[in-house]
């Protein structure tokens, strides 16, 4: 239905915020210098879920739909 197509599109635009923002974070030299090793294996282990669960929704949208 398109309600659910636009439910997905929003959550889609939510996902991929936090993907840029955790990649933004991790690019930053001064965090990964500064932060407990276990943040940044933390945020690593955050971007890598976000990004299996954003290609999930494109490869499969028939089964969230």
């Amino acid at each position: 239905t398109e309600k659910e197509k636009a439910r997905l599109n929003q959550e889609l635009t939510k996902v991929q915020g936090e993907i840029d923002r955790l990649v933004k974070k991790l690019s930053n030299a001064e965090f990964v210098s500064k932060a407990p090793q276990k943040v940044v294996e933390g945020e690593k282990a955050k971007l890598e879920k976000k990004n299996l669960l954003y290609d999930f929704c494109l490869i499969f949208p028939k089964n969230i739909i």
